[in-house]
């Protein structure tokens, strides 16, 4: 009777052996998982400002780079706290930084060519009226 035991003992044994085996061979087949975060925004720094009502009364003027800016996401950080924007006209974006140890603010633009074209727009309205001419015909054709 004790045979009968050690011999079940062993083959559970060696099938658990089988098993780790195969685990290991599957560990091969397991693709690497891609992370969902996009490229890191690399800034220039365009101005320092000495409070923020200067960069406040810049933005307003029209005069940080030219464009116009909308407030978009803010975040707190060691530094301090930093507030995004974006071009209205495209998609470059600027980056305010007011510092926790002092009264200024650091502005910081993105490193890209500013493309503001109203070529797509024109394409874009040129493409939805001749679409809209389409349908018109075609039900007027349809109606008659």
């Amino acid at each position: 009777m004790s045979e009968a035991s050690s011999t079940s003992v062993l083959l559970s044994v060696n099938n658990q052996e089988n098993q780790l085996d195969n685990t290991d061979n599957d560990v091969e087949d397991i693709e690497e998982i891609q992370t969902k975060r996009g490229t890191n925004t690399v800034y220039d720094e365009y101005a320092t400002y000495a409070h923020i009502a200067e960069f406040v009364e810049s933005l307003e003027q029209g005069q940080t780079d030219g464009n116009k800016w909308s407030k978009k996401e803010k975040r707190v950080t060691e530094l301090g706290k930093k507030q995004f924007y974006k071009c209205s006209s495209c998609s470059k974006k600027m980056l305010l930084l007011k510092l926790r140890t002092s009264l200024e603010v650091q502005v910081c633009i993105e490193d890209c060519l500013n493309q503001h074209s109203n070529a797509n727009s024109k394409e874009a309205w040129e493409k939805s009226n001749n679409r809209v001419l389409e349908m018109y015909q075609k039900d007027k054709l349809y109606n008659l």
